[in-house]
């Protein structure tokens, strides 16, 4: 220490007049508090600079930086004796036009891990968080204060330094660097420890995550004043609003339900259902007669309730379903508004109802819609305790009501895909409060009051309940699947589709993420983190599990709509400069357009091929269809029509073709494709239906019985028909 400060001292009073040397140590040590104490005897202008109570000797050299010291510029030198104090004034000269000066070591003398570990820590550092210098833990910098004295440090270790020059870059702080040379140390490198490795690996994902991808400062909900489309909407507007995305949501889920079931999912469910309702046992659920337990009974239960209500129907069985995708679009709206504003909310609301994926499953007899009903109420129930302080208890009481229902419909998953992305928010945001025995409580009793019961009365009847339920079709299924095997990448092509053609906006939702513009990482509050972390759990979970198929990550795709609803409001219906994201928008709106119109010529064409429907149905549609293109084509050739116009007739166009499409070509299909529907009729035919036996040849006639209810089914396996 005495040989640095002897240099430092000698190559200061050659080039500066006025200067003073803190010697910071972090760890308190007396023998470099006896040393300084020497040497300030001397020169006054020694002095020890005190002692961190982080015990962090990175971040008190920048606390020191910003408070300690008192002059404008101040120099950051490591005191074993590396650097040459003689190459600051390669520094001075640079600070005329510089606000930090940051030294690389031009001709390390670190080991050939350390060097590529080096190397791939900057790599990432700039990547993630704008640094853009080689060495950024190199200890030889020059900094004007001002830069610095009013940072915030949130990170700890050499984290510190990336963050200390994030910041200052993005606060219009001017960066640049300067190669020097390293010594041999005058004392022994000091050996990092494993935890000190995961303590700082921590510290910068925590860094990343909340200052330069979601920042917990950041304006919720209402945007800006200056931009109208961010703005909050009048109530009478909501109100409008409301009811057009209503009425849009019912058209697309609730019109023309009452077409064959498609086998075996549907016919499965229905019939499951059928039973529970003759039978008048709410407890187990049966097929063909023997205990089901592949699922927990809530869709069963709610499609019983239709059928006693409006009778047994094709489209009472799909009621419960068309109900919960309903809801989950309503809820999106209402609630998301309070996180995000009214813009966002209800783009996304709708993007969620014009994807491919989400409508389909919407209109099907499964399970996966009603889990994604509440799993979407918990996340947003739960983001909305988490961001507004005020009456989060009450917000994590109604996340467990709906956790609680999503744990009937399919077991412990909803848990695990629920409960999860709380926790990773609590831990990179450092809110204790979100982990405590009162939020558990909340949410965890609700669950153990509506669902328990269930199982435990199931469990209580039927022994073989829960190593078929529990061993069986959760911890087999996930990790030894005996059905539907795919790839890991298996739901990247899925979530494609899934979202189209939503997905297309993916390339300027990325840009929207991950774009350093500070106006922009403003708009991306820690309420849209929130819903990240939950996209990312949900297709990172199920790409792990070995059984795959592509209705499993329905869950993911409210969050992930509400993203990209407020990356759509945020800039393609922003009235500020045009972004990248904005001119890929402006684009895609004529191929897509294009490619609507050749879809619906093909979807009209495809309908009259499997429906053997007249002339009159062709010239039908055709007007419709041509209807809704003319109606759009305006805007959309319009060169200086504004984008969100553009993207409306879009989503008109879009909306009219998902009708036509759910309405007619589907149930065509269904029609074309099922068989025991054409058999039920064909023996209601003959008079006296329960006399006419049915063979099944090659086929499973598990499926058959909500339509042919009594009389003899038969199911022959590799049998010839001219044998037969």
């Amino acid at each position: 220490m005495h040989r640095v400060i002897e240099e430092t001292e000698a190559a200061l009073n050659n080039q500066v007049a006025d200067y003073e040397i803190l010697v910071v140590d972090s760890n308190g040590r007396q023998v470099a508090a006896e040393a300084v104490q020497e040497l300030s005897v001397s020169n006054p202008r020694v002095r020890l600079a005190g002692t961190s109570p982080s015990r962090d000797n990175d971040r008190a050299l920048w606390e020191t930086a910003a408070l300690g010291a008192t002059k404008s510029w101040v120099a950051m030198l490591d005191g074993n004796g590396q650097f040459d104090p003689r190459e600051l004034d390669r520094m001075l000269l640079l600070s005329k036009d510089y606000d930090i000066v940051c030294g690389y070591r031009v001709d390390s003398r670190q080991s050939l891990v350390m060097r590529v570990g080096s190397r791939a820590y900057n790599f990432v550092a700039s990547i993630l968080l704008g640094t853009n210098v080689r060495d950024t833990n190199c200890l030889f910098k020059l900094v004007r204060r001002d830069c610095v004295r009013e940072l915030p440090l949130a990170t700890t270790g050499a984290v510190t330094h990336a963050e200390v020059i994030s910041r200052a870059r993005l606060a219009g702080a001017s960066v640049v660097e300067v190669g020097v040379s390293e010594r041999n140390r005058e004392a022994n490198r000091t050996r990092s420890k494993l935890s000190d490795w995961i303590s700082e690996i921590a510290s910068f994902i925590r860094f990343w995550w909340t200052f330069a991808l979601f920042p917990a400062d950041a304006r919720v909900g209402k945007q800006s004043p200056s931009n109208t489309a961010d703005m909050d909407w009048a109530p009478a507007q909501r109100r409008m609003m409301t009811a057009l995305l209503a009425g849009m949501a019912a058209v697309m889920l609730f019109t023309n339900l009452n077409y064959e079931l498609f086998e075996p999912d549907e016919t499965r469910y229905a019939q499951i259902s059928l039973e529970m309702y003759e039978s008048g046992d709410w407890i187990v659920p049966t097929f063909r007669g023997e205990p089901f337990f592949d699922k927990p009974p809530l869709l069963y239960w709610l499609t019983t309730a239709a059928y006693s209500t409006f009778g047994v129907h094709e489209w009472t069985a799909r009621l419960p379903s068309a109900c919960a995708a309903f809801l989950t679009v309503m809820l999106l709206f209402v609630w998301g508004r309070r996180l995000l504003g009214d813009t966002a909310a209800w783009c996304g609301a709708a993007v969620l109802l014009l994807s491919a994926g989400f409508p389909v499953a919407g209109r099907f007899v499964v399970l996966d819609a009603l889990l994604t009903c509440c799993v979407a109420a918990t996340f947003l129930a739960t983001a909305n305790a988490c961001i507004h302080h005020r009456r989060s208890w009450l917000w994590f009481a109604v996340a467990g009501v709906t956790l609680a229902l999503g744990v009937l419909t399919k077991g412990p998953l909803a848990m695990v895909l629920c409960l999860p992305p709380l926790i990773a928010y609590g831990w990179l945001y450092q809110r204790r409060d979100l982990i405590d025995l009162r939020v558990a409580a909340l949410m965890v009793v609700p669950t153990l009051v509506m669902a328990l019961p269930w199982f435990i009365a199931i469990t209580g009847g039927e022994d073989e309940f829960a190593g078929h339920f529990f061993w069986k079709h959760n911890l087999v299924r996930f990790f030894n699947a005996f059905d539907h095997q795919e790839p890991w990448w298996f739901y990247l092509p899925v979530l494609l589709l899934g979202m189209f053609p939503c997905s297309l906006l993916f390339p300027g939702l990325g840009s929207y993420l991950f774009s350093r513009s500070a106006e922009q990482r403003q708009r991306r509050g820690a309420e849209l983190g929130f819903f990240c972390l939950a996209v990312a759990w949900i297709v990172g979970f199920f790409s792990m599990s070995t059984c795959k198929l592509p209705t499993y990550i329905l869950p993911a795709l409210p969050p992930l709509s509400l993203i990209l609803g407020k990356a759509f409001a945020d800039t393609v219906l922003s009235t500020q400069a045009a972004s990248w994201a904005k001119r890929f928008a402006e684009r895609l709106a004529n191929p897509l357009a294009t490619f609507f119109v050749i879809s619906a010529v093909a979807a009209i064409g495809a309908n009259q091929v499997i429906g053997n429907r007249g002339a009159g149905a062709i010239v039908l549609a055709a007007l419709v269809i041509a209807a809704a293109v003319a109606l759009a084509w305006s805007p959309l050739r319009a060169a200086g029509r504004p984008t969100g116009q553009r993207w409306l007739a879009l989503a008109s166009l879009s909306l009219v073709l998902g009708v036509y499409l759910f309405d007619f070509v589907v149930p065509n299909f269904a029609a074309w494709r099922g068989s025991a529907g054409h058999v039920a009729n064909l023996r209601a035919s003959l008079g006296e239906p329960d006399s006419v036996p049915v063979v099944y040849l090659n086929r499973s006639m598990k499926a058959s019985g909500f339509y042919i209810q009594g009389g003899e089914v038969v199911e022959l396996r590799g049998a010839n028909p001219r044998e037969i």
